[in-house]
């Protein structure tokens, strides 16, 4: 699939997936689109899950992010087929030390099930 992805970018000078950039503070998601990418601050994630979701062929994992911007949760949800996901994965394990550690393959390993997962929950929410 990638293969194909690549090959298109290559023909129409475009990126189709978005790009998942991190740093020691945080992250932000590069859509390829015109609009501003908004900068994710670990300190103010609250809660991640992971699920995979069975497209027949192949299942694609996502995780999922909420996180307080203005005082308000929103969520990005993330999908392995966005460029640097292995990187973002690594720094959101070391920042928010997910839990358990093994939930990678606790999500994927049962065929044709969501699977889903809490692996992050942030205690004492202050409004």
């Amino acid at each position: 699939m990638k293969f194909l992805y690549s090959l298109f970018r290559r023909l129409v000078g475009r990126k189709l997936q978005p790009v998942i950039n991190t740093t020691d503070d945080g992250f932000e998601i590069e859509s390829g689109r015109k609009k501003q990418p908004v900068f994710i601050f670990w300190g103010d994630v609250i809660k991640v899950r992971s699920y995979k979701l069975d497209l027949i062929t192949f299942d694609e994992l996502y995780i999922s992010v909420t996180f307080l911007k203005d005082q308000m949760p929103w969520t990005q949800e993330i999908s392995e087929e966005f460029d640097g996901f292995e990187v973002f994965v690594a720094r959101l394990s070391k920042q928010l030390r997910l839990n358990p550690p093994d939930w990678r393959s606790r999500v994927i390993d049962v065929p044709f099930a969501r699977n889903e997962l809490l692996l992050f929950e942030k205690n004492n929410l202050q409004p």
